[in-house]
C-alpha cells in the first residue's frame, strides 16, 4: 500500500453537503424492495473473454437489484471500515464501478473518477488536488475483489474540501479543471431528467452505456436514471465497444454490440450520431429496440440531425454543463421535430436566461443567486426553447466585418461521414478556411472527392460570409498526445492554428477574393467510387438476426449439458432434410446466374463438388447414435424445415438466384461458431463415439475455410440490388432457420413434460422380490 501526501486546488466553486442523504439511491433501493430480483445491470465476463482470446463475444452476466444492494452495502462498509472520506476511482465501464459509485454515495465519501484516457500527469494532477484519501484501481479482468488500494497523507489545507463528487473537463492549458458537485444537485438532474423523458421510451428502460461512466452525463442520465426508473443498463468495457483511446473508434464493432445488445437508449456525442448514421446507412444494422438517442457535447447541425431523422433514429438533442451536474435543457418534447435545431427547455430545476451579449447564463432555482457564465452564444425562442450557436470566445471576425461562431460551420461539416475533425479558421480573413481530418473508412484521394463533394452541398444552405471554399486535407488527426485536443475531444483551436499556421498562411496567398466562388481541390485528389466491402456489411446488417437465432435455448441446453440422446437425433434428423437440397441448390443457383456472374458459376461449381454426399455423412451419424437411417430418409421433414427449403428455391427462381448466398451465409457461419464447440459438449454428455459427429465437426473445421472463401466471393459483388437480395435473405433465413430450433425446442419440452407426467407405481411383489424393478404406467 502506497502513501503519499497531497495538495489542494481551487476548484470552481458549487457547494455541496456531504451528509444530505441522497433521493436517486433511496430509489434504486425502493425498486430493490419492490422487484427484488428485476436485472439492474447487464454485461458479459470479461475474464472469459481474456480466457477465450474473444475481445468482443462473451459470457454474459446479469445483477439483478437485490444483488446490486448487497453489493453496494457490502462494498460501503468497506469504505467506512478503512474511514475513507475521498476517494480516487480509476476503472473502465464495469458493474463494480457502478457498484464503487453508489456505495460512495451510501457512505458519504466524496468520490474522484479519473477518465482512462487521462494522461499519468493529469490524473496526478487530479489525485494530488482534489484531497483524496484513497485511491481504488480496477483491472476489467479481475474484479472489485482484487482491487489495488493506495492510500494518501492529505495535506492541512486539503482536510476541508467538501464535496459528494467531483467531475473533471478539460482545462484549455492541458490541466484538467475540477468541478466539486453536491449530491443533492444530482439528484435534482436525475429527478427532472426522469420527468422530461418520461413516456419516451416504451415500459422499462433498457440503457447501453457507449460512453465512458466518467463522463457526468452517462454516470447521471446513462445509470441513475434508468435505475431509479427500474429498468436495466449494459455495461461494456470501453474496448469492447470499439473505442481506441478517447477519440477513435472501430466502427464495425460499434455497431456489432449494437444491434448484440439492442438497446432502447443511448447516449451519443455528435460523432458518434454520425457514425450511427453511417452504419445504418452502409452495414443496413437494424436497431428496431431504439427509442432515445440523446445526442450532446458540442453543437449539431440541422443536416446530421436531418440524415438522423430520415435514418429513423429517434434523436433528442441536449446541452449542459459540467457546475450544474451536466444537463440543463432536453429537446424530449413530443413536437421536437418542428425545431431540430433547439436543445429544448431547460430542465424544471434550472433557470436559463440570455445576457445582453447572447451569453447563456444558468443557475438552479434553488439557489437563484449563482449565476453561472457558462460562455456559450444562444437565444431564447417564444415558445422558452434554447438554441445553443457557439462559443463566445471562438468568435470570428472576417476582414468584412460578419461574425461567424466556427461551432456553426464546423457542425455542417462534420456532418459528412467522411469527415472525422474539423476546424473552421478566417480571423481577419475574407473568407473561411476549413481544416480536415478524415475519416479512415476510404483511401485519401476517395475521401478528397467525397468531402469536396459534401462541401459543395452544404454551402448551398449557408450565407455567403459562411461558406467554406477553401480547405486543407490533414494527414494526421488531432489528439491530446499532439497537444490539439482536449482530454475529453475538444480542439484546442490556438494550438492547432499554430501547429499549421505555415500551411494556414500559404493557403490564403495562393488565394484572392476572385476566386472565393470557386473549390479547390487539395492537390493529388483523384475522384474514385467509394466502396465498404461488402461481406463488413452482410455481418452487420444480419447481426440482430444472428443474436436472435443464438438466443435458442437449444443452444444453451447443449452447452450446459441438458440435452438427450432424443434431442441430437432430432436435430440430424431436420439438418438432413435441408442438407440433402444444398447440391440441387447451387446447380438452380447456377443456371440462374446472369453471364456478368460467370466467375461466381465457378465458384458454384467448386461448392458443388465440396458438398456432394453430405446428407449420407448425417445418416451415418443418426445410425451410430442407434437411430434408424433409412426411415429417416423416406420420412417427411417438419414444416419448418420444409418451409425454410421452400423459400430458398423460390428465392432463386422468382427474386434473385444471388439470395442463396443468405442461406450460405446463414448455415456456415452458424457452423463455424458453434459446431466444434457443441459437438464436443453433446459427445461428452452422451458419451457417443467420434462416427456419431461426422456431420458437426467437419462443418466446424471445414466451414472455416468456406467462410474466408465466401467472404472473398461476397467482396466481389458490386451491385447494390443484388448486396440487397443477399442481406435480406440471410435476415429470412436467420429467422427460418431459427423456426427449426424453436421446433426442436418445443419437441423437447414436450417430452419432458411427458416423462414428469408419466406415473412410477411399485410391483405388487415385496421390495425383496422386486428387487428395484419398477413398472412404468
Amino acid at each position: 500500500m502506497k502513501s503519499m501526501r497531497r495538495a489542494s486546488l481551487p476548484f470552481a466553486e458549487v457547494s455541496n453537503n456531504a451528509d444530505s442523504p441522497s433521493v436517486m439511491l433511496q430509489q434504486i433501493m425502493q425498486v430493490a424492495e419492490r422487484t427484488p430480483n428485476q436485472v439492474a445491470l447487464r454485461g458479459v465476463d470479461v475474464s472469459s473473454n481474456a480466457a477465450n482470446g474473444n475481445a468482443v463475444n462473451g459470457v454474459e452476466k446479469t445483477l439483478t437489484f437485490k444483488e446490486l444492494k448487497e453489493a453496494i452495502n457490502t462494498f460501503s462498509l468497506i469504505l467506512k471500515t478503512r474511514k475513507v472520506k475521498r476517494l480516487a476511482l480509476i476503472a473502465d465501464n464495469s458493474f463494480d464501478w457502478v457498484i464503487i459509485d453508489l456505495a460512495c454515495i451510501d457512505a458519504g465519501v466524496g468520490l474522484l473518477p479519473i477518465p482512462l484516457y487521462f494522461t499519468e500527469a493529469q490524473r496526478d494532477h487530479a489525485i494530488s488536488n482534489s484531497g483524496v484519501d484513497a485511491c481504488v484501481s480496477l483491472n476489467s479482468e479481475q474484479g472489485i475483489e482484487k482491487a489495488q488500494w493506495t492510500s494518501y497523507i492529505v495535506s492541512p489545507e486539503a482536510t476541508d474540501i467538501c464535496y459528494d463528487k467531483i467531475t473533471y473537463t478539460s482545462g484549455s492549458t492541458g490541466t484538467p479543471k475540477g468541478v466539486r458537485l453536491e449530491q443533492a444537485l444530482i439528484d435534482d438532474v436525475v429527478t427532472s431528467l426522469s420527468t422530461v423523458v418520461d413516456g419516451v421510451t416504451s415500459d422499462l428502460p433498457r440503457h447501453l452505456c457507449t460512453l465512458p461512466l466518467a463522463t457526468l452525463l452517462e454516470n447521471i442520465a446513462g445509470v441513475y436514471v434508468p435505475l431509479t426508473k427500474g429498468g436495466e443498463v449494459i455495461l461494456l468495457p470501453c474496448s469492447q465497444l470499439g473505442f481506441e483511446g478517447s477519440s477513435r473508434i472501430n466502427p464495425e464493432i460499434w455497431a456489432y454490440q449494437l444491434a448484440k445488445w439492442q438497446p432502447k437508449s443511448i447516449i451519443l456525442t455528435p460523432e458518434l450520431l454520425k457514425l450511427l448514421v453511417y452504419v445504418k446507412e452502409k452495414f443496413g444494422v437494424r436497431l428496431d429496440s431504439l427509442e432515445f438517442v440523446a445526442v450532446g457535447g458540442a453543437k449539431v447541425s440541422d443536416a446530421l440531425l436531418s440524415q438522423a431523422s430520415d435514418a429513423g433514429i429517434p434523436v433528442f438533442q441536449g446541452y449542459g454543463l459540467s457546475e450544474v451536474a451536466s444537463v440543463v435543457a432536453l429537446n424530449a418534447n413530443t413536437d421536437r421535430s418542428s425545431k431540430p435545431s433547439s436543445v429544448g427547455k431547460p430542465l424544471p430545476h434550472l433557470t436559463v436566461q440570455i445576457a445582453d451579449d447572447g451569453e447563456i447564463l444558468v443557475s438552479p432555482k434553488s439557489s437563484p443567486d449563482k449565476i453561472i457564465h457558462t460562455g456559450d452564444l444562444g437565444r431564447i425562442d417564444d415558445d422558452g426553447c434554447l438554441y445553443v450557436n457557439g462559443r463566445k470566445k471562438n468568435l470570428l471576425i472576417s476582414s468584412f466585418g460578419r461574425n461567424v461562431s466556427p461551432e456553426w460551420i464546423e457542425s455542417q461539416v462534420l456532418a459528412s461521414p467522411f469527415v472525422h475533425q474539423c476546424l473552421v479558421v478566417g480571423d481577419g480573413q475574407p473568407m473561411l478556411m476549413a481544416l480536415i481530418v478524415p475519416t479512415p473508412l476510404l483511401e485519401s484521394a476517395q475521401s478528397a472527392r467525397a468531402i469536396e463533394q459534401h462541401l459543395k452541398a452544404m454551402n448551398v444552405g449557408l450565407p455567403d460570409y459562411a461558406q467554406v471554399k477553401h480547405w486543407l486535407l490533414l494527414s494526421k488527426p488531432f489528439s491530446a498526445e499532439s497537444g490539439t485536443l482536449t482530454p475529453n475531444g475538444r480542439p484546442r483551436r490556438q494550438q492547432i492554428i499554430q501547429h499549421y499556421q505555415n500551411e494556414i498562411q500559404n493557403k490564403y496567398q495562393e488565394i484572392s477574393i476572385m476566386q472565393a466562388d470557386q473549390s479547390i481541390e487539395p492537390k493529388g485528389a483523384k475522384p474514385s467510387n467509394t466502396q465498404i466491402p461488402f461481406f463488413k456489411q452482410l455481418c452487420v446488417g444480419t447481426e440482430q438476426a444472428r443474436q436472435r437465432l443464438l438466443s435458442n435455448p437449444m443452444f444453451a441446453a447443449a452447452e450446459q449439458g441438458n440435452i438427450t440422446k432424443e434431442d441430437y437425433v432430432a436435430f440430424l434428423e431436420q439438418a438432413y432434410h435441408h442438407v440433402k437440397h444444398t447440391v440441387p441448390l447451387l446447380m438452380t443457383c447456377g443456371g440462374r446466374l446472369s453471364d456478368s456472374y460467370e466467375w461466381l458459376r465457378e465458384a458454384v461449381a467448386e461448392y458443388i463438388d465440396e458438398e456432394k454426399g453430405h446428407q449420407e455423412w448425417i445418416l451415418n451419424d443418426i445410425a451410430a447414435c442407434g437411430g434408424d437411417k433409412e426411415r429417416v430418409r423416406v420420412d417427411d421433414p417438419w414444416p419448418s424445415t420444409e418451409l425454410m427449403v421452400a423459400y430458398a428455391y423460390d428465392s432463386i427462381q422468382r427474386k434473385n438466384p444471388l439470395a442463396f448466398f443468405g442461406m450460405v451465409h446463414v448455415l456456415e457461419g452458424t457452423s463455424v461458431s458453434v459446431a466444434t464447440a457443441l459437438a464436443n459438449k453433446i459427445q461428452t454428455t452422451l458419451d457417443l463415439p467420434n462416427q456419431a459427429f461426422s456431420y458437426l465437426f467437419s462443418h466446424g473445421s471445414l466451414d472455416l475455410e468456406h467462410v474466408d472463401f465466401f467472404e472473398q466471393l461476397m467482396n466481389k459483388v458490386t451491385d447494390e440490388q443484388d448486396q440487397k437480395a443477399i442481406i435480406h435473405a440471410a435476415n429470412q433465413f436467420y429467422e427460418l432457420y431459427g423456426n427449426i430450433f424453436r421446433q426442436l425446442a418445443d419437441a423437447k419440452q414436450q417430452r419432458e413434460t411427458s416423462t414428469k407426467e408419466t406415473p412410477v407405481v411399485k410391483s405388487a411383489r415385496t421390495d425383496d422380490q422386486a428387487e428395484g424393478v419398477e413398472h412404468v404406467v
